[in-house]
């Protein structure tokens, strides 16, 4: 029979779960814990794994979930459908233990494998299965529950090779999610009931608790190394809310509602979300003194039953207890509650479900058939439930939308499908839900942000610039002030998630925004905060001037150019950039110095060149006119390209013909022609068609003033 039980158990989770295989990676978390992690996706390494050992993954510590991501780039790659059937396997497995963990500590079949039923299929637990960023969940319970497997073997043989595995076992499962620190608590609850270790009559109770408690004091150190290692990591990253944010009288106020929502959601599982948003001051203070009132009634009911009815007493402390770390009393994140932190802990509600109903029905007829019909109908409409719950999992668009269907106000699951419009590129429709998200949380910078770069990307830069202004703090006068500001002045001053770098790429949009609307002087200001607080950030603003340049606004990318110099003055690509910008403006002579300069330290740049050798051989007037120079830069410029491209080739032709050697640039111009039309480059053939005209009548090609180079000297 239970060979029959376990495969009935696997069959009907890889039925619910399955449509896991086909689902995407979801763009909250997933992307920090697996597809954007570079240490993920290389695979698993040795320096990996000292890696992660020595560092956080996403704000928390679990090498072990690390190692086992790992692996799965091994297996999978990035199929993020591989990565979900593993979160699959590991729900599957632990089902699987608790039915046999809980039949070996009660000797109660049927009240195991329905406690396990409800563990494998509850609409509750999709989450940790259907987002493959909650393998920390399935893996630690994976080794919490062979850690009480263990324990269960020390008991009954007391052998210290027994004893050490279960504390080995133990470990491993705080390296995989450090919400198992309550583990050693569950341990002592299980000693009182079903395993009796301690039972009136049977020895002094005193006596037997003090052995029971000496027996979990590793367990307890364990927990506390992992617990302090995980609350530094998380303070440091900013991922706990200060306490001047989230007061002690919202926390303990949603706390408790937390509490009695968790109860509510086991036996009504309606209306799930990745995120609920936490009330903040918006919690009534009526509210959250009724749930506190009702989570003292149950505990002292459970209490008092203790002896009576120990199974009441474990299951409700099994789930006021393993709940307890998350419940949000140290607010880490923003969410009131998650659907993912009820993975182990509804094991405790199970219990006074599966123990109290039968007692509840003692009295009746027919217990045992109308047991047997709610037991089986509660499981098929759970696993129906879950079945549609997972399908809302299958990709961030359809998470997030279902999320602001079933959740009010929520803000979040709005500001991320507007992330997910943008990158389909759905403007319209992103600027939506972010107004939608704003119109709830007002105050969100990170809301803010969003919106407004969706504005740059819709050319609306009054706006854009408008919203920046609105929530960036104002810059000091002196800029040189500026790089002082702490992380957390500014986070108090605005709730900054990353602060230095929110700002910093703040400053460069706003200065997009301003220079499109030609206010350049105010926004190299702001270009010149940014690089400041983020010298990288020079990549981004070397974008933005070959942006202005392409835009035909060559003074706007010098002032641009000008500026990055004074953070990077050694930098070629800025050099070369500046003598296009002077080029395009008729300023030849400069532009001409600009490009030596960078010829002098890089010989064999060929941008460089070829920008070079064109102005050296087009304008016949000038000082700087040299075109056996010209030649002699096109044809290093073409053989380093294997004579293949036909822009360079187009611009030897043009040195060609500047010295009288018609027939050579006739034969590089048909060469470069024919190359151009080959790669569908059809205006630069139509330019250079014109110009073998006029090679093939003896003529030079000249520009008495510059036409601008060519596009492909764009760096």
């Amino acid at each position: 029979m239970t060979f029959l039980i376990c495969l009935a158990l696997a069959l009907s989770t890889l039925v619910v779960f399955w449509q896991v295989r086909h689902h995407q990676f979801i763009s909250f978390d997933d992307d920090w814990y697996i597809f954007d992690n570079s240490h993920i996706v290389n695979g698993l390494t040795w320096d990996n794994v000292l890696w992660f050992f020595s560092h956080d993954h996403g704000g928390n510590y679990h090498p072990l979930t690390a190692i086992s991501h790992m692996l799965d780039c091994n297996l999978y790659g990035l199929d993020a459908g591989g990565h979900h059937f593993t979160n699959l396997l590991f729900h599957l497995a632990n089902a699987l233990l608790l039915f046999l963990v809980f039949k070996s500590m009660t000797a109660n079949l049927w009240a195991s494998a329905f406690i396990a039923a409800l563990f494998a299929l509850h609409p509750l637990h999709v989450e940790s299965v259907a987002w493959a960023s909650e393998r920390k969940d399935v893996l630690s319970t994976f080794f919490g529950l062979l850690t009480m497997a263990a324990y269960i073997r020390y008991v009954r043989k007391s052998d210290l090779r027994s004893y050490l595995l279960t504390i080995l076992l133990f470990a491993l499962g705080l390296l995989a999610k450090p919400m198992l620190v309550t583990l050693p608590f569950l341990l002592l609850l299980l000693d009182y009931w079903p395993l009796e270790r301690v039972t009136p009559g049977s020895r002094p109770v005193i006596s037997g608790w003090r052995r029971i408690i000496i027996e979990k004091i590793p367990f307890l150190v364990l927990a506390a190394v992992i617990g302090a290692i995980t609350f530094s990591i998380q303070k440091d990253t900013g991922i706990t809310q200060d306490i001047a944010e989230y007061p002690m009288t919202w926390r303990i106020g949603n706390a408790a509602t937390a509490y009695i929502t968790y109860i509510i959601k086991m036996f009504w599982p309606v209306n799930l979300a990745i995120f609920y948003p936490h009330p903040r001051s918006s919690l009534s203070s009526v509210q959250a003194g009724l749930a506190f009132f009702l989570l003292v009634c149950i505990t002292a009911l459970a209490l008092w039953q203790v002896r009576k009815r120990p199974w009441f007493a474990v299951g409700w402390l099994w789930f006021a207890i393993s709940l307890f770390p998350v419940i949000g009393l140290v607010q880490v994140g923003l969410q009131a509650w998650a659907d993912r932190y009820t993975y182990m802990s509804y094991t405790g509600l199970f219990i006074i479900v599966v123990w109290g109903v039968p007692e509840l029905l003692a009295r009746f007829r027919y217990k045992n058939l109308i047991l047997a019909l709610v037991a089986g109908a509660s499981i098929l409409v759970l696993a129906v439930a879950s079945w549609f719950q997972v399908g809302y999992w299958q990709d961030n668009e359809k998470l997030y939308e279902h999320a602001t269907k079933v959740v009010k106000d929520n803000w979040w699951a709005r500001h991320n499908l507007g992330r997910e419009f943008v990158n389909q590129g759905k403007l319209d429709q992103a600027v939506e839900q972010f107004t939608k998200a704003l119109r709830v949380y007002p105050d969100n910078a990170n809301i803010k942000n969003d919106l407004a770069k969706t504005f740059l990307k819709q050319g609306m830069f009054e706006q854009a610039s408008e919203l920046y202004q609105e929530f960036l703090p104002p810059l000091p006068e002196d800029l040189n002030l500026v790089s002082q500001v702490t992380d957390n002045e500014l986070f108090r001053q605005r709730r900054f998630t990353h602060v230095l770098g929110f700002f910093a790429e703040g400053q460069v949009n706003l200065a997009i925004a301003l220079m499109q609307q030609g206010k350049y002087d105010e926004s190299v200001k702001h270009f010149t905060v940014a690089l400041q607080l983020r010298p990288e950030l020079v990549r981004e603003l070397k974008d933005v001037a070959v942006s202005l340049l392409r835009q035909g606004k060559p003074a706007e990318a010098e002032k641009l150019y000008q500026q990055i110099l004074q953070i990077l003055p050694e930098d070629l690509d800025v050099h070369n950039g500046l003598g296009l910008a002077l080029d395009r403006q008729g300023r030849l002579d400069e532009a001409v110095r600009e490009f030596r300069g960078v010829l002098r330290i890089s010989p064999d740049r060929i941008d460089a060149m070829i920008t070079l050798a064109r102005l050296i051989s087009v304008n016949k007037d000038a000082d700087f006119y040299d075109p056996n120079e010209a030649i002699h830069l096109a044809q290093r410029a073409c053989a380093a390209s294997d004579y293949q491209k036909p822009e360079l080739l187009d611009t030897l032709a043009i040195a060609y013909a500047a010295v009288g050697r018609f027939q050579d640039a006739v034969e590089t111009a048909d060469k470069a022609f024919k190359l151009a039309q080959s790669s569908q480059q059809e205006q630069l053939a139509l330019q250079i068609q014109a110009r073998l005209n006029l090679y093939k009548a003896g003529e030079s090609y000249i520009e008495s003033a510059t036409k601008g180079p060519a596009e492909h000297a764009l760096p």
